[in-house]
């Protein structure tokens, strides 16, 4: 998060396990679930997280993952 128009970061939010993810891209874009794991990627394998949309699981690609917070979204969407 940053302050405009001071530009100063105010608060990072990290891609882990207990956060909420926005799903960016994809047929599931727009939807917002809880990250349940990051699983490091290898020199060939992308970065991967599982996410929980409901009540399905669903492994996606770090790269169409941006966390929103912790519990409740900090980051609001209208």
């Amino acid at each position: 998060m940053i302050q405009i128009p001071e530009v100063k970061i105010i608060k990072v939010i990290k891609l882990e396990a207990g956060s909420k993810g926005l799903v960016v891209r994809g047929t599931n874009a727009g939807q917002i679930g809880n990250i349940e794991t990051v699983d490091e990627g290898t020199f060939i394998l992308p970065k991967k997280v599982i996410l929980t949309l409901g009540e399905r699981k669903i492994e996606i690609p770090a790269e169409l993952i941006m966390p929103i917070g912790k519990g409740e979204p900090v980051i609001q969407l209208q």
